[in-house]
């Protein structure tokens, strides 16, 4: 074989190999192609932060309560941006407002109603945020029956009594006079009369003291519920109950009682709270919080 010869094979099979490369990265080229057509995009969703929502969650709707109870009226609150006000409205109109000194994000906040009147009431939230945004709650219609609420009973102790006074009038008798005969004199008799005086109550307007917290204070091992403690309040009005509030990071929860103490359920361990505690008289007044007090689960 001739060397011409010999350099025209090797350019044959120099050839065949390329082609054959080609082909290769031809069908892997149509393979990626069916591959992708078969296959669908799923791109990633960012997901969208919670929008702020309030929700009256007791009483429902069409709840039947007596003149003088203690309506629970429980809002549930989710807000990204901290809510510092709300307001219960009571026929449109603002029963009680509560101002936060933390923002609340997320929980429950409790504000009690004490109808004195029967009829129908609607009860709705009214909240505003940390960056000044409003924002209402769905109207609840409730019906409230019984007589009026009276006043409240004058303590038996502190009554002024009854006084009794005699009044005697000074009589001149009078005298007719006759030569032949001799006269007696006719007299009034003596009246006594008794006095019953109309007593006023006049509530006093004293501010109302600020309770004690007592425990919990400082740091606590893993447990489920712990007890809220606090020294009682006087008020010669009569305290009706106690509101009490524990904040987390996050979240919070409030309620009220007519004892000195409650138990609270911890949400969870590895966590600080902080909570405080204040009284309202049976006449509907409202007296200051009382200090922070820190604790904390481990």
């Amino acid at each position: 074989m001739s060397r011409g010869t010999k350099l025209l094979k090797l350019d044959e099979g120099g050839g065949s190999m390329k082609q054959r490369y080609r082909n290769s990265l031809l069908l892997m080229f149509l393979g990626l192609i069916f591959f992708l057509v078969g296959c669908e995009f799923v791109l990633p969703q960012s997901e969208e932060p919670p929008s702020a929502s309030l929700i009256i969650v007791e009483p429902v709707d069409g709840s039947q309560f007596q003149v003088g109870d203690l309506v629970p009226v429980r809002s549930q609150v989710t807000s990204p941006e901290g809510t510092v006000m709300f307001e219960l409205l009571v026929n449109g109109q603002v029963y009680r407002s509560d101002r936060l000194t933390q923002a609340l994000t997320k929980g429950t906040l409790l504000q009690p109603w004490q109808p004195s009147n029967n009829g129908k009431y609607t009860l709705q939230v009214s909240m505003a945020t940390s960056e000044g945004k409003g924002l209402t709650s769905q109207v609840i219609i409730v019906d409230v029956i019984g007589e009026s609420a009276e006043e409240i009973q004058l303590d038996p102790t502190t009554a002024v009594p009854p006084r009794e006074e005699t009044i005697t009038p000074t009589i001149t008798p009078t005298l007719t006079l006759t030569p032949t005969e001799t006269l007696t004199p006719t007299l009034t008799p003596t009246l006594t009369l008794t006095w019953t005086p109309t007593l006023t109550y006049t509530p006093t307007t004293e501010p109302l003291g600020v309770p004690e917290p007592i425990a919990p204070s400082g740091s606590y091992s893993c447990r489920s519920t712990i007890f809220l403690e606090w020294n009682s309040v006087y008020s010669p009005n009569g305290i009706a109950y106690y509101e009490w509030v524990v904040e987390s990071p996050g979240g919070g929860e409030s309620g009220t009682t007519t004892d000195i103490e409650v138990e609270f359920f911890l949400p969870s361990c590895a966590a600080s709270y902080r909570w405080h505690v204040r009284a309202v008289d049976n006449l509907g007044r409202i007296g200051q919080f009382s200090e922070w007090i820190d604790f904390s689960v481990e």
